[in-house]
């Protein structure tokens, strides 16, 4: 007999700012960049893993919003930890924006089988990323259209935490927690954001072999 099943996966995002703030880029398939929910997925695949998504919005307009984002994480057991690297990028008309980060975590074996192998894990993370931004000021049209700074750069701390096991993961993260100053013209921080998700394996009946 085989067990079916079905695998569900949840995630609430929520920003601390009493206004809305674009901030961070967002892919539709956001499962599949694990580290843009939650620093703690480092390492948590147990082997290599490499995560790529691009986004082309509004692509038929004048100056169309163009994302991409790469990551790259896996697990060293002699250090009981995940290691990871993150690259994304941005750019909206004469508007361009990068990050980079590194990211690290920490295995804590809460349950262990009779072998002695962990049967549920709880994972914290640290987070580190530089960001820059770049203005073409070469491409602007109007001579109204200036800024007091034509490329920015500033350090960005987040953490998370995670729990999972066999069946069952969930897990919080808070990102930007310095609020760093993104602003070209004026100060602009970046508000915290807050992220809860979960992920759970649904037995739905058996089927016959």
């Amino acid at each position: 007999m085989k067990t079916l099943r079905a695998f569900l996966f949840i995630t609430v995002i929520a920003s601390a700012a009493q206004q809305s703030h674009a901030q961070d880029p967002y892919f539709s398939l956001y499962a599949q960049n694990p580290l843009m929910i939650n620093p703690a997925f480092a390492g948590s695949a147990n082997s290599l893993r490499i995560c790529s998504g691009y986004r082309n919005q509004w692509p038929a307009l004048t100056g169309t919003l163009i994302s991409y984002a790469f990551s790259a994480d896996y697990y060293n057991p002699n250090l009981n930890s995940g290691l990871a690297l993150s690259h994304s990028s941005e750019s909206f008309d004469v508007v361009k924006l990068k990050r980079t980060g590194l990211d690290w975590s920490f295995r804590i074996p809460l349950k262990k089988d009779g072998e002695g192998k962990p049967k549920a894990i709880l994972q914290p993370a640290l987070e580190y990323t530089y960001g820059t931004g770049k203005i073409d000021t070469m491409r602007l049209t109007f001579s109204s259209m200036s800024y007091t700074k034509a490329t920015i750069s500033y350090n960005d701390f987040s953490a998370g935490i995670m729990y999972y096991s066999k069946n069952i993961l969930f897990g919080i993260s808070t990102f930007h927690l310095n609020q760093p100053d993104v602003g070209f013209d004026a100060v602009s921080k970046l508000p915290i954001k807050y992220i809860a998700h979960a992920a759970g394996i649904i037995r739905l009946g058996e089927e016959e072999q």
